[in-house]
């Protein structure tokens, strides 16, 4: 089986017969490719789409794209027709297309409007020029708050490093026979980097699992249920949890429970399984590492099982090992000094030095598990404050300063703390499916307005939306752009725009959507979006625009790709940052069939230089790749779905008969003029002896460089530069003739037999404006163009500027087999003219016709091409009549430089389905969804030339794929609906509490101020009611205030400790002020201690602490316990139930100081 696997690993699938036949010229050429139905099911059910309808995805797409295109040709019924497909299928496949858009419910603004997210009209080209090019994203951003202190009572040794619990990390310095401590607070399904071995490949992650339920405002308990431990270079996989055991899961490996006891062993790793509920792992000579499972009561409402890790051994790991334990493999040093009493007088606080770095911790008790069973002994640590803010000295939540400087950090900007930001890229079969995903917390006193922008590729289709705030999600809903049209009118009456996707760039729509968020809140926004990637000069690019524009604690770039002809190169680079600089952040890997790059720069490497709080990341960042070719095309088929690929290698260039028709009239002036000039002298640098050209130039008139095309010699490409060097602007601009002057003279020279036989003809035309002379109206223009072509050969329009009609010389081109493409006036208009050459000059095939068996497929997409590009791909998706049938085949027929050429793939459904269910697909509809992405582009590029019924039809078409698959297009928008903005939901008390210092918000650990009121205690509530407990009767005595609003009342006064609490009295809104009569209660309290020099002011909206007027502001929907006490940890290194004493010097705030960066730079996408 893995001799089979490895062979399909190589050469794609052994059970593929290869035959060809070749002759002399107009001989077939014939090659044949067979597929295994049930090896190819075996295969991909062993290797496992990441999704499972990818196939049918990719069709889907194909399809789409193709109905648009069509659609933009037709008029009347037939385009009808064709709309009516496209929406079906944006609608089933969940696209975001040109007839659909996408609403996100409950979310409106201000003025209750609900923003729709829409796919811009502009249909992209069919040719691969236009690039993919993911996310650029601007948000806004802080920095922790301050934390309070804790206590010494004793300091005992310990020997252990390790991570246990929710998570509390030890490490164990052995130059000091002493230990550092600190926690890290993320949320459930967070997955961090404990172990990573660059030189071995060597890897341990763990995810983190929450408790089963928590009672509104509890702290979110948190621990590991997931540990992943990993070789690459071995391809060894462990993967435990509480309930199993598995080795290598990604192929199906054994699964043992916790119950087994075995010892398992595999390329110099040892796993060894025993009863205590213990787990040892040996790597080599390398480390000795154990898991210990926690059982908890199987009754408890709240906890569940969970895992800890200890590191036994890691003396021979590399020096550059890193993460979270990794780091800490290798010598480490620490000096303490300068120990005083804390805030609290019966616990320490100290300086300390470590990786050069001076932090203040504090003196910390430690609960752990003694070595009899049950009995528990307290250890004592320090932890880390950052900053160090006695007696309340602190600034606001908005203001805290870096210690370095006395500037605010680059990380909050106007309150706002954008602390992650990740793009998750997953490309299976050239269909890449995109997450961007942003987190940030408003650090301000009052709510701010959160922006959240990203920058995608035109060619791609919005799939989903979704807002967070404050764990409550407000998901995007894609509605047929009708539906939403009184939203648009709505908007538009009031000056304000509804669409939330424009145009930004040459190739890029920009996606913008705000929301205001209340002091002390989160909110995360998710964008996903689809694309198929185009090949371009041969490899396929992704384009992911970087510009945070501030520093980001956790920025990552993750992308993973599948490829099942295997992939022959990967490559990675970023334009804002040097080699140096990118390598350290950079990882990118490929290996048969996969590849991933990964880019995680720290906040050090982020920064424009060492002391700057500048971020450096602005500019593109760029994946390439490609895949093996081992015969011209690639059939893969599932769920019914299915894509081939073409694109044949080694095959001779078919010779260019080619005129140019330039705008030479007045508005050419300058600049532009010269940019042409020198884009043509590059262009005739690269015709080829076999080439046949001439030049057209129209202003006023029409001018020719010779009466009839001439051949590429070297003699006449001389004289051609002569002629190209002494272009000018002149006169006015007259398109029709200088277009029919141009067919004519290519028509004429097939016709009289000056050009070679098999040679394929090409008109180019390059204008910056309108017609405004001769026959000047677009519809006329287009008519005479597309009966004088006839259907012979392509015309390319290229737009110069902006100031011109797009749409007229887009259609037009669709019209003839062409496309248009917009030059912008940029320094390289040259390179940009000279660039859409090079991707026409190497024609291969002519008349390209791909046909499949009559009655098998339904809904194809285009499968007619006037051309195939040396470096381009030709993608064909559709759906099976019978997803059971035993074959399938495929035949591609074009003329060559030589001969008429036949490309025959002949798929065996069982291998496929095989190979489906082994390989594992990064996401298995993906075929689906690419069909669907295809067929609607293609019918919204029919719709642009298409008139009447047949522009309605294909509306409809194209309306219907968009909003089946959830695709933004130019039919449809998504409708985001935001949450209103008003004060009741920032008073909101019950919301679900999460960890804040994993949002650096300030935290201190143990209970809070009046967390736990006893019932037997004085108290006061309601309208006032006292409520006296009289212990000695066993009995309470109550009694009212009646007071009229603005009324403090003295609550407690003690003369002793100097503590005095008072009551401010607040009324009904609609009561009389100055009467007694109606309803009261306390609006406001105040604590103050006149010999601590403190106070504390709690209102309904807000908690203020501090001395004198220096006073830090929370929000009721802060979680923030402020505690004189100690906290507890356990170490069961030894055993599963008891443990011995731990010490150590705690670090607050995740570590930061003490591990290298934050911790949010160790988290990662996955397992493996």
């Amino acid at each position: 089986m893995h001799g089979w696997m490895d062979g399909w690993m190589d050469g794609w699938m052994d059970g593929w017969m290869d035959g060809r036949a070749g002759g002399q010229e107009r001989q077939e050429f014939k090659a044949t490719c067979l597929v295994d139905e049930e090896e190819m099911k075996k295969l991909l059910r062993e290797r496992g789409h990441m999704l499972e309808n990818q196939v049918e995805r990719l069709w889907a797409y194909l399809t789409i794209q193709e109905l648009l295109a069509k659609r933009m040709k037709m008029e009347g019924a037939e385009r009808a027709n064709l709309s009516s497909q496209v929406l079906k299928m944006s609608l089933d496949y969940q696209f975001v297309t040109p007839l659909t858009s996408m609403t996100i419910r409950g979310l409106t603004d201000q003025d209750g409007l609900e923003p729709t997210i829409d796919k811009t009209p502009e249909a992209p080209p069919p040719l691969s020029s236009i690039y993919s090019q993911p996310p650029a994203f601007v948000l806004s951003a802080t920095q922790p708050s301050p934390t309070v202190h804790s206590p010494l009572i004793s300091r005992l040794p310990s020997r252990v490093t390790g991570v246990d619990t929710d998570p509390h990390f030890i490490i164990y310095v052995p130059q000091k026979e002493d230990s550092l401590c600190f926690n890290i607070n993320e949320e459930p399904g967070v997955i961090l980097s404990l172990v990573q071995d660059p030189d071995t490949g060597f890897s341990v992650n763990a995810q983190l699992i929450g408790n089963k339920a928590r009672s509104p405002g509890q702290h979110q308990g948190t621990y590991f249920g997931r540990l992943g431990i990993s070789n690459p270079a071995t391809d060894f996989q462990l993967e435990v949890t509480p309930q199993n055991i598995t080795l290598n899961p990604s192929s199906g490996g054994p699964v043992f429970s916790w119950k087994d006891q075995a010892m398992l062993q595999k390329d110099g790793v040892v796993v060894t399984i025993n009863k205590k509920r213990s787990l040892l792992v040996s790597v080599e000579d390398r480390a000795t590492f154990e898991i210990v499972l926690h059982r908890t009561w199987k009754g408890s409402a709240v906890h569940q099982d969970f895992l800890g890790f200890y590191v036994l051994d890691s003396s021979q790991m590399s020096a550059r090992t890193q993460g979270l334990l990794g780091q800490f493999f290798y010598p480490l040093d620490f000096e303490v000094s300068d120990i005083r009493l804390g805030s609290d007088p019966t616990k320490s606080d100290a300086t300390m030095v470590v990786k050069n770095r001076q932090l203040t911790v504090t003196s910390w008790v430690q609960i752990t598990a003694s070595r009899r069973r049950g009995m528990n002994t307290v250890v004592t640590n320090w932890m880390w404050d950052k900053g160090h803010c006695p007696d309340f000295q602190c600034g606001g939540l908005g203001e805290l300063r870096d210690p370095r400087t006395s500037e605010p950090t680059r990380e909050v900007v106007d309150g706002i703390e954008v602390y992650s930001t990740k793009i998750n890229c997953k490309v299976t079969s050239r269909f890449a499916h995109n997450v961007v995903t942003t987190r940030a917390v408003n650090r301000a006193d009052t709510a701010k307005e959160v922006s959240f922008d990203v920058e995608l590729p035109k060619t791609a289709f919005i799939t989903n939306f979704t807002l967070t705030i404050d764990g409550v999600t407000y998901p995007g809903n894609i509605k047929e752009k009708e539906v939403a049209k009184k939203q648009y009118e709505k908007a538009v009456s009031q000056g304000k725009t509804a669409g939330l996707v424009k145009a930004s760039g040459r190739k890029l729509e920009k996606f913008t959507v705000s929301v205001n968020v209340a002091a002390g809140s989160k909110v995360t926004f998710e964008l996903t979006y689809e694309e198929l990637l185009k090949r371009h000069k041969g490899k396929y690019e992704m384009y992911i625009k970087v510009q945070p524009k501030q520093l980001v604690r956790h920025f990552e770039i993750d992308a993973h790709i599948f490829e099942p002809q295997g992939i022959s190169m990967l490559d990675a680079e970023a334009s804002f940052i040097t080699n140096d600089l990118l390598g350290s952040a950079l990882t990118k890997s490929f290996s048969g069939k996969k590849g991933h790059v990964s880019f995680k720069p720290s906040l050090d490497q982020q920064r424009s230089c060492p002391t700057c709080a500048d971020s450096l990341l602005n500019g593109d960042f760029t994946i390439v790749y490609d895949v093996n070719r081992e015969s011209p095309g690639n059939v893969q088929v599932v769920n019914g779905y299915f894509v081939h690929f073409f694109a044949p290698k080694g095959l001779p260039v078919v010779p260019k008969n080619i005129v140019f028709v330039i705008d030479v009239s007045g508005s050419m002036y300058g600049r532009k003029i010269e940019q042409t000039r020198d884009a043509l002298l590059k262009i005739l640098d690269d015709m080829k002896r076999d080439d046949y050209l001439n030049f057209i130039l129209f202003s006023s008139d029409v001018t020719t460089w010779k009466d009839t095309l001439v051949q590429a010699t070297p003699a006449n490409l001389e004289m051609a530069r002569a002629f190209v060097k002494n272009i000018r602007d002149q006169g006015m601009t007259n398109i029709n003739d200088g277009l029919l002057r141009g067919i004519h003279m290519l028509k004429d020279a097939r016709e009289r037999n000056l050009v070679p036989e098999r040679s394929t003809s090409i008109l180019i035309m390059l204008t910056d404006g309108d017609a405004n002379t001769g026959e000047s109206r677009p519809e006329k223009i287009q008519e005479n163009v597309r009966n004088a072509i006839g259907g012979e050969f392509p015309l390319y329009n290229l737009g110069f500027g902006k100031n011109l009609n797009y749409n007229f010389l887009e259609t037009m081109a669709l019209q003839n087999h062409g496309l248009a493409r917009r030059i912008y006036e940029d320094s390289d208009a040259n390179l940009q003219l000279q660039g859409f050459y090079e991707e026409v000059a190497k024609p291969l095939l002519m008349n390209v016709e791909v046909e499949y068996p009559e009655n098998a497929i339904l809904d194809l997409t285009k499968s007619n091409y006037p051309h195939f590009y040396d470096g381009s791909e030709i993608v064909v998706a559709g759906r099976l009549v019978d997803s059971h049938i035993n074959n399938f085949k495929a035949d591609v027929k074009g003329h060559g430089a030589l001969n008429d050429l036949t490309f025959t793939e002949e798929v065996d459904m069982k291998e496929m389905d095989a190979a489906v269910k082994e390989q594992g697909y990064i996401f298995g509809n993906y075929i689906e969804r690419l069909w669907a992405y295809l067929t609607i582009e293609q019918l919204l590029e029919k719709r642009k030339n298409a008139h009447g019924e047949e522009k309605e039809n294909l509306t409809a078409q194209a309306l219907e794929l968009s909003l089946k698959y959830h695709f933004v297009t130019p039919l449809t928008s998504m409708v985001v609906t935001k949450p209103e903005d008003n004060e009741d939901q920032t008073s909101i008390a019950d919301k679900p509490g999460e960890g804040p210092v994993g949002l650096g918000r300030p935290v201190v650990q143990g209970r809070a101020l009046g967390a736990s009121p006893l019932s037997d205690v004085p108290s006061v509530d309601g309208e006032p009611h006292f409520i006296i407990q009289v212990p000695e009767k066993n009995d309470t005595i109550c009694f009212n205030i009646d007071e009229k609003p603005g009324t403090v009342l003295r609550l407690i006064q003690d003369p002793v400790t100097g503590i005095t609490v008072t009551g401010q009295i607040i009324g009904d809104k609609g009561s009389n002020p100055n009467s007694r009569t109606g309803k009261t209660y306390f609006g406001k309290l105040g604590i103050t201690s006149a010999w601590m020099d403190f106070r504390i002011e709690v209102t309904t909206e807000k908690i203020m602490l501090g001395n004198g007027d220096a006073l830090s502001t929370f929000s009721w929907l802060d979680t923030v316990t402020i505690t004189q006490s100690g906290g507890s940890q356990k170490d069961y290194r030894k055993d599963a139930t008891v443990g011995t004493k731990v010490v150590c010097w705690f670090v607050h705030n995740n570590g930061e100081g003490l591990i290298d960066g934050v911790h949010t730079d160790y988290i990662v996408p996955s397992l493996f």
